[in-house]
């Protein structure tokens, strides 16, 4: 997908950004991406089910989008350090504000995970929600199996 934008603008309060491709998401557009007030967006980890991880459980991750109007379109990505993540969580509206989703990890092994959740914005044509970022939350995976530092130089020709 060419994110080449040929110009990007505020008309009247709402965003526009155009170009010259011809897919934007899931819409196909010759030159019009996006059209309409661009809504900024707050997202957060809000809970992990259950709360005391442990290797081999699958672990249920929920994470809050919040806008001035609820996403109803994009969706949210959780990436856990070290190892493991969940891609394209659908959001789901709980309010008029705020949009949930979630997604289910399991480790394989014992270690503290730094979790990170990503909402990667959308338009729905009216509307347009820009992506934002949580904060990092740590959660701790119990188990026998040890999480190992892999060491990526260590041949002496670095």
């Amino acid at each position: 997908m060419d994110l080449g934008f040929a110009s990007l603008g505020s008309y009247q309060g709402r965003l526009l950004a155009g170009g010259n491709f011809s897919r934007f998401g899931e819409r196909v557009l010759p030159f019009l991406a996006a059209y309409g007030p661009a809504l900024e967006s707050a997202t957060a980890i809000v809970a992990a089910t259950p709360a005391a991880a442990s290797a081999g459980t699958p672990v249920e991750l929920r994470v809050e989008v919040s806008a001035q109007a609820a996403p109803t379109v994009g969706h949210a990505t959780i990436t856990a350090s070290p190892g493991g993540s969940c891609t394209d969580a659908e959001l789901e509206p709980q309010d008029a504000s705020t949009s949930v989703a979630r997604c289910t990890i399991t480790w394989a092994t014992a270690c503290t995970r730094e979790l990170v959740a990503d909402y990667v914005g959308a338009t729905d044509g009216t509307q347009v929600w820009q992506s934002s970022r949580s904060a990092p939350v740590l959660l701790e995976v119990t188990g026998a199996t040890p999480c190992t530092d892999e060491v990526l130089f260590d041949s002496g020709f670095e």
